[in-house]
């Protein structure tokens, strides 16, 4: 354990800023690593796309698709505020690994490593629960037999659910009420065929709007008769995974900055 779940209850930091996950788990992560920083120079350093709540649902979808950080992001960030005291590295959980995670993870926090978890909320909700509107970056603070123990919101996961939300494609599913709201006549969803990500023509997101929209222009009556779209499916800037962050006069860095990605599941 980094940090006991009372150490962790008094020092934590919780949400700074809307989409600001990413800035906040990097947080958790300076202060595991008693290294001194203030909220102006992280929010400074890690740049927080933000939603464009307000514009038409093509501009809405792109904005979604990057809001918030990568894990990228926050390397970069880290390594531009503490100019080189901390190091970190990425290791990718999608495809499925062979790996004991909580075992993995005890190990990186044994040699003094600090895990950030990039992981997808919206796999792993059980039926009838509302469906998380955002993928989520956390730091680990331990592991137990409990599970393992995560920052922003402070919980104890189960490895299997953890595992789940850590091994998903680049998706976000975007709510049904969030592309109705925003549709006008004047946008160009043509657009959505024309983003430099091959991926949303691949996702047909083109295809799944219309089919969203028409469905909520159909009378009442034969909307009642059938099952609505919940959400549609556009490609997302994250990678599921996690982040091992190490002061650079750690003796274990070169251990992590030599450590290849875990091997796939066959």
């Amino acid at each position: 354990m980094i940090w006991t779940e009372l150490q962790a209850t008094a020092r934590q930091v919780t949400q700074i800023a809307t989409s600001a996950c990413g800035a906040t788990a990097i947080i958790n992560v300076l202060l595991a690593l008693d290294y001194p920083y203030t909220v102006e120079e992280v929010q400074k350093s890690i740049q927080t796309r933000l939603r464009a709540e307000t514009a038409p649902v093509v501009d809405y979808l792109f904005s979604r698709s990057v809001a918030g950080t990568t894990h990228k992001d926050l390397i970069n960030g880290v390594k531009l505020l503490s100019q080189g005291a901390i190091k970190a590295k990425f290791f990718h959980m999608f495809p499925k690994r062979a790996v004991q995670l909580s075992r993995w993870l005890a190990q990186w926090i044994s040699r003094g490593g600090v895990p950030l978890a990039t992981l997808n909320l919206q796999v792993g909700v059980a039926p009838g629960q509302t469906i998380p509107d955002a993928w989520h970056h956390q730091m680990i603070f331990g592991v137990g037999p409990q599970g393992i123990y995560l920052t922003n919101p402070l919980e104890c996961v189960s490895d299997c659910l953890l595992g789940d939300q850590l091994c998903t494609d680049s998706v976000l599913l975007i709510r049904r009420a969030d592309v109705v709201g925003r549709w006008g006549q004047g946008d160009r969803l043509i657009r959505l065929t024309r983003h430099p990500d091959a991926r949303w023509r691949e996702m047909n997101v083109l295809g799944q709007v219309v089919g969203v929209l028409k469905e909520q222009a159909a009378p009442p009556v034969v909307q009642g008769r059938r099952h609505l779209t919940s959400h549609v499916a556009i490609p997302a800037a994250y990678q599921s995974g996690v982040t091992i962050f190490m002061r650079s006069d750690n003796p274990q860095l070169h251990v992590m900055m030599q450590a290849e990605e875990l091997p796939l599941l066959e």
